[in-house]
């Protein structure tokens, strides 16, 4: 009977703490992405909440941008093309040189660097610190390789250093809506 008891205490100890990391799971994780772009041409489609807006933008390397109404905050949507199989690419090594080109063409430092899955591809997340004027910039560039690695989706992201905390996780909740078709 008190195996019984002990158990069950156990399992309940063990509900309540799930049902309580999920809920602030659900509270941390933007849940207003009730807009979405369709990008009909690259095939891929990405949400956005309310107070952001969204519009192709095609300027070189860039599809479309994805903006916060004040003009603050956004995202640019960018696709990289890679001529042909070369047997000396690799991912790391792409990532390795986009992070020493970003560094010395945003006079950026690296705060962090971490593999995860962005959407629905597996890829890179890249945080830096950098400046222009008297304003300091959290820079964010999420590394999207396609299947067979010929095209890369890359989205360059910035905000305000002193808004981090409230615009971070929507232009992350943003990058993970990204679809590819």
């Amino acid at each position: 009977m008190r195996l019984r008891k002990f158990v069950g205490d156990i399992i309940l100890f063990f509900c309540v703490d799930c049902v309580t990391f999920l809920l602030m799971c659900i509270a941390s994780y933007p849940q207003n992405l009730t807009h979405i772009f369709v990008d009909r041409e690259y095939g891929y489609s990405i949400r956005y909440p309310d107070g952001w807006q969204a519009r192709s933008y095609r300027s070189g390397v860039v599809l479309s941008e994805v903006n916060s109404i004040d003009g603050k905050s956004g995202l640019q949507i960018r696709r990289v093309y890679r001529k042909g199989p070369t047997e000396d690419f690799t991912m790391g090594g792409f990532v390795e040189n986009y992070i020493k080109d970003f560094k010395k063409d945003m006079r950026a430092s690296l705060i962090s660097k971490n593999k995860r899955v962005i959407g629905n591809i597996s890829g890179w997340v890249l945080t830096f610190r950098g400046g222009r004027g008297n304003t300091k910039y959290l820079l964010k560039s999420y590394l999207l390789p396609t299947r067979g690695g010929y095209h890369i989706y890359i989205f360059q992201a910035g905000i305000p250093l002193d808004m981090r905390e409230k615009i971070e996780p929507i232009l992350d909740s943003i990058a993970d809506s990204f679809r590819l078709e």
